[in-house]
């Protein structure tokens, strides 16, 4: 994926056995990442803004287990030196205001806690 967007290379053939079995494009990348990622599912998304620092993703792991929430994804974004953004897709129905003040209390800034309604 790296080589691919490096190089501007949209598409890729898939070998097997010295002949062309398929291929692989930009598109099947993007869908593999939102796959990974949760995004499009049902539930809800917290997205929390943190220092960059050993336990800080575990922490918040944990309070939302306490919970009883089922943990489907995360995704961890650099946004400046020292900081991260993470996001965080939990299965099914969320208290989201209790945890909203659940996880502030543990001084975990949560700019959004939504459950996103997707058109596909």
């Amino acid at each position: 994926v790296y080589l691919m967007f490096k190089h501007k290379v949209g598409i890729l053939p898939v070998m097997d056995n010295g002949g062309m079995s398929g291929v692989i494009t930009d598109r099947d990348v993007f869908k593999a990442f939102l796959h990974i990622s949760g995004y499009g599912e049902d539930g809800v998304r917290i997205r929390c803004q943190v220092k960059d620092e050993a336990g800080r993703l575990s922490k918040i792991l944990a309070i939302i287990s306490e919970q009883g929430y089922n943990i489907a994804h995360t995704v961890q974004i650099e946004t400046s030196p020292g900081m991260v953004i993470i996001e965080i897709q939990i299965e099914g129905q969320v208290d989201k205001d209790l945890l909203h003040e659940k996880l502030e209390e543990a001084e975990v800034e949560v700019p959004t806690v939504v459950a996103p309604k997707f058109n596909v």
